[in-house]
């Protein structure tokens, strides 16, 4: 093991996720820019509200899936209303906010596989210090029009 990594698990046991404070039985939550930052944090907090199905949308299925173990994994540390009852359904989709493709094909997996939308907590975001555009041709960080 090396140094970074004993003083990051170190940095983490100093940190516990909040108690959940709402019982989100029977709610879908999706959680865009969910693999890392704040979007990862928040997923977990989410899971542990006992949503049915929780969506992590992200980018990379396979950074969604290691987030999808981090999150599992945190979990279990405490007593949360999903992990006692194993009810909530936690899923990886990609979305790639820069693609008009994949937010059309994400919406279209939307209508088709979900009967209920609650919660989306629209996370995603990038900073980049130059102008730069999408492969549809729009600019890459905010676009208002």
């Amino acid at each position: 093991m090396s140094l970074s990594s004993l003083l990051w698990s170190a940095y983490e046991r100093l940190w516990t996720l909040p108690t959940a404070v709402k019982d989100l039985s029977g709610r879908t939550v999706i959680i865009t820019g969910a693999n890392v930052g704040l979007g990862l944090e928040a997923a977990k907090s989410i899971y542990a509200m006992n949503p049915a199905r929780s969506v992590l949308a992200v980018r990379s299925v396979s950074k969604g899936e290691d987030a999808k173990r981090a999150i599992l994994f945190s979990t279990t540390k405490e007593v949360s209303l999903g992990q006692d009852r194993g009810e909530t359904k936690l899923e990886v989709w990609e979305l790639d906010l820069a693609s008009f493709k994949s937010v059309k094909a994400f919406a279209e997996r939307c209508i088709n596989d979900l009967d209920r939308l609650d919660v989306l907590l629209n996370n995603a975001a990038i900073a980049i210090a130059r102008w730069t555009t999408t492969a549809d041709g729009w600019e890459t960080t905010c676009d208002p029009d």
